[in-house]
């Protein structure tokens, strides 16, 4: 699970989820420039990952060490996304959310804002509740 919030400029909105089984949703907003929406890479689609952008996922999950960091920032203050993952690994459930994420966390945070131009998308109507 990845939300990425808005900010002052033209951050997108962004709440995505992946599923062991490559499957992916996202509904998601994104501009242009300031104030002019990005019709194609905004809305609601659902697709299924190939092989190997699931493998580049899953290795820069490992390498973020995702699953050691459990952040919670209390102060989400300014003006810049707030950035928050949600996974799941050996039972255990991993939570982060920061608006200044560690530099570890950096390429998989880029992957992730990227991920709709990787894969085939298909645009739905269908209406997602994302876990917070």
């Amino acid at each position: 699970m990845f939300h990425a919030s808005t900010c002052f400029g033209t951050c997108p909105e962004i709440n995505l989820e992946i599923n062991a089984d490559e499957k992916i949703k996202i509904k998601s907003l994104f501009y242009k420039a300031e104030l002019l929406k990005d019709d194609v890479r905004s809305g609601s689609f659902v697709g299924q990952l190939d092989n190997e952008t699931f493998e580049e996922l899953k290795k820069l999950i490992i390498q973020s060490r995702l699953t050691t960091h459990n952040i919670n920032d209390k102060e989400l203050c300014c003006d810049g996304a707030i950035k928050t993952i949600i996974t799941y690994h050996n039972g255990k459930r991993n939570y982060v959310k920061t608006m200044f994420e560690p530099m570890i966390l950096g390429k998989l945070i880029h992957f992730l804002y990227e991920i709709d131009t990787k894969v085939n998308l298909e645009k739905t109507n269908m209406k997602f509740k994302f876990e917070q």
